[in-house]
């Protein structure tokens, strides 16, 4: 009877757990990642933004396909950053089916921030067209045999730049390990800047608060920042790890941004936070602070 009571509350236990982490209940995307929740001035306060950043000269095409996947093209080239189209990372289900990166059209560069699966994906890397594929040096241990095989893998070190046509692609300091497990030493964790005649994107990776915000912007004063906003409860555990939203928005001040483009939220339940809350806190607060933000699809 002891064994049965055990095995009994194992398999609820199990049940509830899937339950929560999504399995079975995908949604639209809109209201998953909370962009159905926040309120009218808010999204006119995006709106606003967006149209203010179409009318600038030279501006990348920022396009977020869930979680830290996003699609740059800018001076003639495609690249994305940390491409995820698999149906799960690890036990966590994906909770919306579209929008997914599409993986027969050409790109010119992948941009890999480290090792962690919900960011280097082998299973989504096999699949895309070959091109180059750039991660921090002692990461491309995690590569399958078959992305290997597939991509120009381009191993780099922190400030050290590549051109790549008319960009010119920085990797750049990320406050956040870039071991896959503890035990493992000596991995580091990035971002990139991405330059553009006299303008610069800084696409921050995973990252927590710290001192390379403003080193980043010192360095190249980036007009438009991509920050992560979500996986930060609970905090005690998290904050040397990830950004909430309110320190999102410290960090585009502390870089210079004058637009923002928020990611790393709304796609996978990696922590305790509710999966829409994010993006209404980060809503909320970029409108009190006056800080243009916009998500383009």
């Amino acid at each position: 009877m002891r064994f049965l009571f055990w095995l009994v509350l194992a398999v609820f236990f199990l049940a509830a757990f899937s339950v929560w982490l999504g399995w079975g209940r995908q949604g639209e995307w809109s209201v998953v990642s909370g962009w159905a929740n926040i309120s009218k001035p808010e999204r006119d306060w995006a709106d606003q933004s967006v149209a203010a950043y179409g009318d600038l000269e030279n501006h990348p095409t920022l396009d977020w396909v869930g979680h830290a996947t996003l699609l740059v093209e800018w001076g003639g080239k495609r690249l994305v950053t940390d491409p995820v189209n698999s149906c799960c990372v690890n036990v966590a289900p994906r909770l919306f089916a579209e929008p997914v990166l599409s993986d027969t059209e050409p790109l010119d560069a992948i941009l890999l921030s480290h090792a962690h699966m919900d960011h280097l994906d082998n299973a989504t890397l096999e699949r895309l067209r070959p091109t180059r594929l750039f991660l921090p040096a002692g990461s491309e241990r995690f590569l399958s045999d078959a992305v290997r095989t597939r991509h120009e893998v381009v191993l780099i070190q922190l400030w050290e730049p590549t051109q790549l046509g008319a960009l010119e692609i920085i990797s750049v300091p990320a406050q956040h390990g870039g071991w896959r497990y503890p035990w493992q030493k000596g991995l580091f964790a990035c971002g990139y800047v991405v330059r553009h005649g006299d303008e610069s994107l800084y696409i921050a990776g995973d990252t927590a608060a710290g001192a390379h915000f403003k080193e980043i912007r010192s360095r190249y004063a980036p007009r438009y920042t991509v920050l992560p906003i979500g996986a930060y409860s609970p905090e005690w555990f998290l904050r040397s790890r990830h950004l909430n939203p309110e320190e999102a928005l410290d960090a585009a001040a502390q870089v210079g941004a004058e637009y923002v483009v928020p990611y790393h939220f709304g796609t996978f339940r990696l922590s305790l936070e509710p999966v829409d809350e994010p993006l209404r806190r980060f809503a909320s607060k970029a409108l009190q602070r006056e800080q243009k933000w916009f998500l383009s699809m």
